[in-house]
């Protein structure tokens, strides 16, 4: 049995971090003193070639590794690879995902179809069962994001399927990331919302997703977004040491916190639906989330401690009273451009000068926890 080695000790007042992670060499380069983009920068460099990484940033992967943890988590309906499988992950079989859109047609809190290895809302479909079409095949409504605004388009359950067979092919858009360790795949789970026949739905319950920033095991600063999630309205939360400092409102949602309107286009045209949803404010958020912070707390420096992490995104959905707390996924190096989380980052690294201790340890205890099969792993997409 492999023991522990002495680096991965810890050690009192010592800090110690990940070589995979540990970006100290080329900080003091910088003076500690870099930009956001900067920060994505140096972090893409490192996510691009190492093996722990090619777990985190895969949904599926990771998704195994937070239910090993005991990390409550929204349960995956139907997950497969595009090439292989890799620990419980089977290979994609068409008449299966088939299968689970068929049930997914209704499901009354709606679907979400997304890629194992793709953010930014990239080849996401939020679909919801409607009838059928003329020639008897399942009719779905469906939105996905363009990059400037949620499209709605009606489909088939055979162009559901076309689209998760196209996000796991060698021509995925995932491949722009160039992650040596990349396995696409795809998911579907039921989202999480009020279903319509729910009392939840009908009450001023707003539902968030919060996405924190873990510097160095600590919850950073957070941004939250309304679910669904509307672009133009998001809250700024500062987090330090466990505390709640303060909280704003991005302009538009102050402006307008009345409106509940979602725009998106089709065929050319622009249309606007109004819902009934209640918009959640500062003073509401922090008192939905003040309860949470010591669990969550917990979530970010078990997680942490078992990546040997300096810096990840937390993704996390609060608020329905059912499904209550559920984490969403881990991202890493989070391309939001958060500056109270940047400084935190800087000042940690630049006060207490972090050691680094084998990335190939941690890498060989997530493998061992998930059942990864090491030959198969380092046969990625990437490199075929």
């Amino acid at each position: 049995k492999q023991s522990q080695p002495d680096e991965m000790r810890s050690q009192p007042d010592e800090m110690r971090v990940s070589n995979d992670f540990n970006l100290l060499s080329e900080l003091r380069r910088e003076r500690f003193s870099i930009s956001a983009a900067r920060r994505i920068e140096l972090q893409m460099a490192r996510c691009r070639s190492r093996p722990v990484f090619g777990v985190i940033e895969n949904k599926l992967l990771a998704h195994s590794l937070l239910h090993a943890l005991g990390v409550p988590i929204l349960p995956i309906e139907y997950g497969a690879l595009g090439s292989r499988q890799l620990g419980e992950w089977r290979r994609l079989q068409p008449r299966l995902l088939r299968a689970a859109l068929g049930r997914a047609h209704g499901w009354e809190r709606g679907a979400v179809l997304k890629p194992a290895t793709d953010g930014g809302n990239v080849g996401l479909l939020l679909i919801s069962g409607r009838g059928r079409l003329p020639n008897g095949s399942l009719r779905f409504d469906t939105e996905g994001h363009n990059g400037d605004r949620w499209v709605h388009e009606e489909m088939s359950i055979e162009g559901v399927l076309a689209r998760a067979q196209r996000i796991t092919s060698p021509q995925a858009p995932s491949a722009r990331w160039r992650q040596e360790f990349e396995h696409r795949g795809v998911l579907l789970q039921q989202r999480y919302l009020c279903a319509p026949s729910a009392e939840c739905a009908n009450a001023s319950h707003p539902l968030v997703e919060v996405k924190a920033h873990v510097v160095f095991g600590r919850l950073s600063c957070f941004v939250v977004e309304q679910v669904p999630v509307a672009y133009h309205r998001s809250l700024y939360v500062t987090v330090l040491d466990g505390r709640l400092l303060d909280c704003s409102a991005s302009h538009s949602f102050a402006a307008a916190p009345g409106d509940a309107s979602l725009i998106w286009s089709k065929a050319g045209a622009t249309y606007r639906t109004t819902t009934a949803m209640h918009h959640i404010g500062c003073e509401q958020f922090m008192a939905m989330v003040r309860p949470q912070l010591p669990m969550l707390a917990a979530l970010a420096e078990q997680i942490a401690a078992t990546l040997g992490a300096d810096w990840f995104r937390l993704d996390v959905f609060l608020g329905h009273p059912q499904l209550s707390v559920r984490v969403n996924e881990l991202t890493y190096p989070s391309h939001v451009n958060d500056t109270c989380a940047l400084q935190q980052w800087l000042h940690q690294y630049r006060e207490l000068q972090p050691h680094s201790f084998p990335g190939e340890y941690v890498y060989a205890k997530l493998s061992k926890l998930i059942g990864l099969d090491n030959t198969t792993f380092y046969q990625s997409d990437f490199k075929a």
